[in-house]
């Protein structure tokens, strides 16, 4: 099947390029040193807001400029996953245009306690004259509670959690338990601990349940907890820190309003996507309140200021209007939309 995203989208074959680089308490991170003519990153994987900047620096936090210092947090949408240059993101666009520069603190696939670690990595380098925090995640942790492929326990689901689990558990295996492990692969065991009664009784088991070390958490538990230790840090660096949760194509667009390219893109994703991954979609799009609301109630809670970036695409003058690539990256318009409403609450 033709790619019809690199028809419309040829900067997403870099994007698709990219990979990751694996790295301990993170887990992964944007590949270091990418350099081309749509994205670069620098040493610890981060996105330059200007390949000009790539030349002259080894980070970002050497980039150099008189305004203010600003953080933007998140994952795919903040790192700029679409966008066809690195001038053309969400950070870069904010310090072109506002008040403030923004170092980009965008990992892909993140889920939101991995965005606080990363900013943790760096907080030695960026402790000093940060005025503003502005997160714009949540969709990868929505995500992944709604797909019961990821595994919901304590701390929470990330990308490659059963491929991170799977090989911890075979690195302290013996010889015969990894016999056993191949013989009665899939059960959702511990190899390491399980007694072979109970292994043989697993395998005749007609209801296997998912057997876990940890308990299981839930999409609030994890919100309450990862705004809560924002406001902790706004507090420890007298910096604002204000939550945007990022534009959601099916909640902010009737199809009707779709630009042609959007339904071109539409119409190839639902070719290649499963049926359970459009059962995950649908779980989102009916959730809308609901989600938009546990964000919307702890950020008040721990007083943090709370906008919903869906509201700007929903306004009559973006019908019809190419801003969506997939369900939540964005063409160079889109970001430019998001970066002015942004803008607008700083």
């Amino acid at each position: 099947m033709k790619n019809i995203l690199y028809k419309y989208c040829p900067q997403m074959k870099t994007y698709d390029s990219i990979s990751y680089n694996w790295i301990q308490n993170l887990m992964f991170m944007n590949n270091p040193n990418y350099r081309s003519s749509v994205c670069n990153t620098d040493m610890y994987g981060l996105r330059f807001n200007t390949k000009d900047n790539a030349k002259l620096c080894n980070s970002i936090f050497e980039q150099v400029s008189d305004k203010d210092r600003a953080l933007m947090i998140g994952s795919s949408t903040t790192f700029g996953v679409g966008s066809t240059n690195d001038k053309k993101t969400i950070p870069s666009i904010l310090s072109e245009n506002s008040n403030y520069f923004f170092y980009n603190l965008g990992g892909r696939a993140f889920n939101g306690f991995q965005e606080i670690i990363l900013y943790q990595l760096f907080a030695n380098k960026i402790k000093q004259n940060i005025k503003k925090i502005v997160l714009l995640s949540g969709m990868n942790d929505v995500y992944m509670f709604s797909n019961k492929n990821f595994i919901h326990q304590f701390p929470g689901p990330f990308y490659y959690n059963k491929t991170f689990l799977n090989k911890m558990n075979d690195t302290n295996l013996s010889f015969k338990r990894k016999i056993l492990k191949f013989l009665f692969p899939n059960l959702n065991v511990d190899y390491r601990n399980i007694k072979f009664k109970e292994l043989i009784n697993d395998f005749f088991t007609k209801d296997k349940k998912e057997k876990l070390l940890n308990p299981d958490t839930t999409l609030e538990e994890v919100i309450n907890r990862n705004i809560y230790i924002w406001s902790l840090l706004s507090k420890s660096l007298n910096a604002e820190i204000i939550f945007f949760l990022p534009p959601f194509i099916d909640w902010c667009k009737n199809k009707s309003e779709y630009s042609s390219e959007e339904k071109d893109i539409e119409k190839f994703i639902s070719r290649r996507t499963n049926f359970e991954d459009f059962e995950n979609f649908n779980k989102i799009f009916d959730q809308k309140i609901i989600i938009k609301s546990l964000f919307k109630k702890y950020c008040e809670k721990y007083e943090i200021k709370f906008f919903d970036c869906n509201e700007i695409i929903e306004e009559k003058m973006n019908n019809n209007k190419w801003l969506f690539i997939g369900k939540t990256h964005l063409t160079d318009y889109g970001n430019n939309l998001i970066s002015e409403y942004i803008k607008t609450k700083l």
